[in-house]
């Protein structure tokens, strides 16, 4: 029995996700902190890890579970502590701790209510270790509250170069993508499905990574008209989200071409007028 669309998407949406989790590990050992997410687990198990050695010094980590998460990288072993401070914006001292440490990668997550310092929302703190040598790394951070919506926004656009409505000829178009919400960085994935009753992609996945909000790099699709094109989007709290388009041509009159790019839900590509997201 031939498998449609929305089934092709399901069975191999554990691959693809094992592989996509694993990308998503690595962006939180580079971005900034996600805080709360809409599922539970994952918020308790995710820690996204500011690299103590590495922070860039105007950059403002934003926090808004109240959890410090860094990493610090030991290289010489001589002590079994890392003195740590916690300045205000003013440069006042707030709180003083210490953390054990061991030769090598260290991961730190420290909870600031389990401190004691008067917190505030939205004002500018800093963290600074010393390690044996007296050299001092740090990293800027300030306490916010989490957005209300994490999921990220995508959209498709097309861009018709060549149409032929023949299903014997073949059509170009280019697909543009538009990301913004939820947290960068953001994996991108574009699919290209055939008819629904048709198993297989016509192409093989494209994959990109996003910094920030924005564009999302062009593919282009060479194939007869009457297919699926849909763009995956996983933010760095591992939100996703997934816009879908069907492309049909219609020559109602000799000579003139209608071409169709309609939104579908992404689960039911079937239907006589494809459901709206």
């Amino acid at each position: 029995m031939a498998m449609s669309a929305s089934n092709y998407i399901k069975s191999n949406a554990v691959c693809i996700r094992r592989i996509l989790n694993t990308l998503l590990l690595f962006f939180c050992s580079l971005g900034p902190a996600c805080g709360q997410h809409a599922d539970q687990q994952t918020r308790d198990s995710v820690c996204l890890f500011i690299a103590l050695q590495t922070s860039g010094a105007s950059e403002i980590n934003e926090i808004n579970n109240r959890v410090l998460c860094f990493s610090y990288e030991d290289k010489y072993g001589k002590t079994p502590a890392l003195p740590v401070k916690i300045s205000d914006w003013r440069k006042q001292p707030v709180v003083n701790f210490t953390l054990d440490k061991t030769y090598g990668y260290n991961a730190y997550s420290v909870a600031l209510n389990d401190l004691s310092g008067n917190w505030e929302q939205e004002k500018i703190y800093r963290l600074e270790a010393k390690n044996e040598t007296g050299r001092t790394f740090g990293f800027n951070f300030k306490l916010v509250d989490p957005p209300e919506e994490w999921t990220p926004v995508s959209a498709i656009i097309s861009n018709a170069i060549d149409v032929r409505c023949d299903e014997t000829e073949k059509s170009r178009v280019e697909y543009y993508g538009q990301v913004s919400g939820g947290k960068p960085p953001y994996q991108v994935t574009w699919y290209v499905f055939g008819h629904p009753d048709k198993a297989g992609l016509l192409y093989s996945p494209s994959s990109a990574r996003l910094e920030r909000e924005g564009d999302v790099p062009m593919i282009t699709v060479t194939e007869p008209l009457d297919y699926y094109v849909m763009l995956n989007v996983i933010d760095a709290c591992g939100s996703e989200k997934d816009s879908m388009v069907h492309v049909t041509c219609d020559e109602q009159n000799p000579g003139k071409l209608n071409v169709f790019f309609e939104p579908v839900n992404p689960e039911r590509p079937r239907g006589k007028r494809p459901a709206e997201l």
